[in-house]
């Protein structure tokens, strides 16, 4: 069995640009110096952060025509998608065309072969938005279809039968501080991943159960519950020596200081200038006036969070517990997030909560295996891959209490009302006040991630899926 992986195209990547008599030429020549080529551009691509998209036409008639004749759009654009079709480069995905593999990219390893399709998902995102025509992919001569996560993509050349869509969460539905945008893209997605798909595959029983309140007339379709599985990455960390530090930890002090530093010296006046240079002050004193405020103590306990900066991630539940914890415990936020916004712009307040902002995935796995406990105090979720990755390592877990955490964490974790600072503070004296106790209640809860979330947990569930829609024996047939 072969896998594909259908990929975007943008100006000057994967083969986007790389066409007319240049491919020609180099296919005439040597077709693999062309496969390389493209192949190359695709992995550039997917190695960087250039994806973006627009929620509106750049071309003003087409603005007007979207918003007041979508429909009559989305036509023309099915005809002209008929009169002239979209023509995918299919690229062998053979890493010895490639001088590396950029660790980045290194999930598109997973697939035989990548097809390039011209602004596949950015073009799909402006049309869903629109509520012009959902972008054709055709998938003539492919025995199964999946569609990873809601696309405003039409899938042709398919039955609906072989067609499964994964639905990780239907947050943007409810969430009560999206923006109508947003929600609006999603909805427009979700609606015509719904049409194309024949089978649906649900990240947790929770989101099954919210996906049948929001859609009952959809109740029926035949679906599989199919945990995340743990990273092979995630496995080999948790499996080294305990012993190993954080390197980012132990910067943790100096990294406030130089920040302290900088923020601090933008605010000296001329006059604190003047009588340094009068000899009035010390250089010493002025230097303790640039570090002025509590310094971050290494000697504590610290709890460690990987969150993206969205209000449902509850960040400023770790600010208000953070004053009640001072001198007790340290909190970690990774991920990019504003953390001196949620401070209030006042960080020495805080000595003992530490914004990392970005971090390698490395080094989160790091910052999480010396931790004393992970925190996820999420309002909702689909799932909660952090709660997973805190477990693996045997550290006890605070967590929201709502339905889909304690799925996944099958009643061993510790809950909170996310909407409670004082619980949080309450669970975290807990743990470091009884660390034994803390300890015995997260190995089970180890032990019950690493069999329910392996790979091949994974794969035997997407085996049994296959056998339920009958496709197994086909596809046994043409491996």
């Amino acid at each position: 069995m072969k896998v594909t992986l259908a990929v975007e195209g943008t100006p000057g990547y994967g083969g986007y640009g790389i066409r007319g008599r240049m491919a020609e030429d180099l296919a005439r020549i040597a077709p693999r110096a062309l496969d390389s080529m493209r192949l190359a551009e695709i992995y550039r691509y997917f190695s960087g952060s250039r994806f973006s998209h627009r929620f509106e036409y750049r071309q003003r008639a087409m603005r007007v025509l979207a918003k007041h004749a979508a429909g009559l759009v989305a036509v023309a654009q099915r005809q002209l998608a008929t009169v002239k079709p979209a023509r995918p480069t299919l690229v062998p995905n053979e890493t010895s065309l490639l001088s590396e593999v950029p660790k980045a990219a290194e999930h598109l390893l997973l697939a035989d072969r990548l097809l390039v399709v011209d602004e596949l998902y950015s073009a799909s995102m402006l049309r869903a938005v629109n509520r012009t025509g959902p972008v054709p992919l055709d998938a003539t001569g492919y025995d199964i279809v999946l569609v990873d996560t809601p696309h405003y993509v039409e899938i042709t050349g398919a039955r609906r039968d072989q067609i499964i869509s994964v639905v990780h969460d239907l947050i943007p539905l409810q969430d009560v501080q999206m923006s109508s945008d947003w929600r609006l893209l999603f909805q427009s997605k979700l609606d015509v991943t719904l049409k194309n798909s024949g089978h649906l595959i649900f990240v947790s029983e929770a989101t099954r159960d919210t996906f049948n309140n929001l859609f009952p007339d959809r109740a029926n379709t035949p679906n599989t519950i199919l945990y995340p599985a743990i990273r092979s990455g995630l496995l080999a960390s948790a499996e080294e020596p305990a012993e190993r530090g954080s390197e980012y930890l132990e910067t943790i002090g100096a990294r406030i200081r130089t920040s302290r530093i900088e923020r601090n010296a933008d605010q000296i006046s001329d006059s604190a200038l003047i009588a340094l240079a009068l000899g009035q002050v010390s250089k010493a004193d002025l230097r303790a006036s640039l570090t002025k405020g509590s310094d971050w103590d290494p000697s504590l306990p610290f709890f460690a969070t990987a969150v993206s900066d969205e209000p449902r991630k509850n960040i400023a539940i770790f600010v208000e517990a953070a004053e009640a914890l001072r001198g007790l415990a340290n909190l970690v936020v990774m991920g990019q997030v504003d953390g001196n916004r949620y401070m209030g712009h006042q960080p020495e307040r805080y000595p003992n909560l530490h914004f990392t902002g970005y971090v390698t995935e490395t080094e989160k796995l790091n910052i999480i295996r010396g931790s004393t406990g992970l925190i996820f105090p999420s309002f909702s979720e689909g799932f909660g891959i952090p709660v997973v990755e805190g477990a693996v390592f045997g550290r006890p877990v605070i967590c929201s209490n709502i339905p889909v955490f304690r799925e996944i964490t099958g009643g061993l974790a510790v809950y909170i009302d996310p909407h409670r600072p004082d619980e949080l503070v309450s669970a975290v004296r807990d743990i470091i006040s009884n660390p034994a106790e803390a300890t015995a209640r997260a190995a089970p809860l180890q032990a019950l991630c690493l069999s329910r979330y392996r790979q091949s947990a994974m794969a035997e569930r997407l085996k049994q899926t296959l056998v339920t829609m009958g496709r197994l024996k086909e596809l046994d047939q043409a491996a």
